[in-house]
């Protein structure tokens, strides 16, 4: 029997008669072709799958949900139509950023295909949604090239709703020297012109596999954990931590206030080989 079917059909259904947006970030499930494929000894299809119950457990209405990258692991056709199958217990928009791990064909083929959204601006409860695409080929590290720059701000100045955007790679510093090296690298260009924004109230971001809270320049930057395996936070080296998966909610209110937090898996095993030095 697949893993997938212990999905049941999700009840979950857009909260249209409430003026709060209520989204999710999932980020960083790294799933194989296999269905028995581990990252780390953890079995990233069923770390992802026991994320899914969770929000399904937990979350009677959702409006949107984000999934900020690294989607595959081994960028096989089957780990993306994997992902797309599972995520069809729920019946809101899903919209995708493509990580340092993904192929960004694999996810335009999704979206041609089926309910997988890869666009990249969304107006959603007065709220505007942008989606930042950070991803250089080949690269573990991001950029967010002049060209993208320029269209987020395009974005902003013809749009005054409070809004929210979204990439993968970390665009603020963690205070864990290799996760750093793999940010951003022009975190600080990118933040600065984010800040001369006034409705930008939040940016969302993965990549670190880590729950990380950042207020800088009036803007509030959070990252989800991953759904399979968390790095170790403050660690000036590659090191892993016990933290289960999990994924974050943000509650966003018309008045331009955001509550969020990181909601994990608490009956999931985990089988981590915590002596790795890298993946």
């Amino acid at each position: 029997m697949s893993v997938l079917s212990k999905l049941e059909p999700a009840i979950i259904k857009s909260s249209e008669t409430v003026d709060t947006l209520e989204l999710i970030q999932i980020s960083d499930p790294h799933l194989f072709a296999d269905e028995s494929g581990s990252l780390l000894g953890v079995n990233t299809r069923e770390s992802f799958l026991a994320t899914l119950d969770l929000i399904q457990a937990n979350h009677l209405y959702i409006d949107l949900i984000i999934v900020t990258g690294d989607i595959s692991q081994d960028l096989s056709a089957e780990s993306y139509e994997f992902f797309a199958q599972a995520m069809k217990v729920f019946n809101c928009p899903i919209y995708c950023l493509a990580g340092n791990h993904d192929e960004v064909d694999a996810l335009e083929s999704l979206a041609e295909a089926g309910h997988i959204k890869t666009n990249k601006q969304l107006d959603i409860k007065n709220w505007q949604i942008l989606l930042a695409h950070s991803q250089v080929k080949g690269k573990v590290h991001g950029l967010i090239s002049s060209d993208e720059m320029h269209w987020i701000q395009q974005q902003l100045n013809t749009n005054d709703s409070n809004a929210l955007v979204f990439t993968h790679h970390h665009p603020v510093y963690s205070n864990a020297d290799w996760i750093d090296d793999i940010g951003i690298k022009n975190c600080e260009e990118f933040t600065a012109m984010l800040s001369e924004f006034k409705q930008v109230k939040a940016c969302g971001f993965g990549h670190i596999h880590q729950d990380l809270s950042v207020t800088q320049q009036n803007i509030d930057y959070y990252s989800a954990p991953s759904t399979c395996i968390q790095f170790k936070q403050n660690s000036s080296e590659f090191a892993v931590s016990e933290e289960l998966p999990g994924y974050r909610i943000y509650h966003c209110y018309p008045s331009g206030k955001v509550e969020t937090q990181v909601i994990r898996v608490n009956d999931f095993k985990l089988s981590l080989d915590m002596t790795a030095t890298g993946y």
